[in-house]
């Protein structure tokens, strides 16, 4: 019981180290989107995201 509470704890440790690198990607995005007005290459990086993360 308590070996399978660690390895899931250290689970979430990953996933939110995954989980800020993928936002920190993304608002890189946002701004080269913004300043490029290229909005159809932001929309498809989002679509990609999400399916990465489902």
């Amino acid at each position: 019981m308590i070996s399978r509470e660690n390895q899931l704890g250290d689970g979430l440790m990953d996933w939110d180290r995954v989980e800020a690198w993928l936002y920190t990607i993304l608002g890189l995005f946002f701004i080269l989107g913004f300043v490029l007005e290229s909005f159809p290459i932001v929309l498809t990086v989002m679509v990609l995201a999400l399916l990465l993360l489902l």
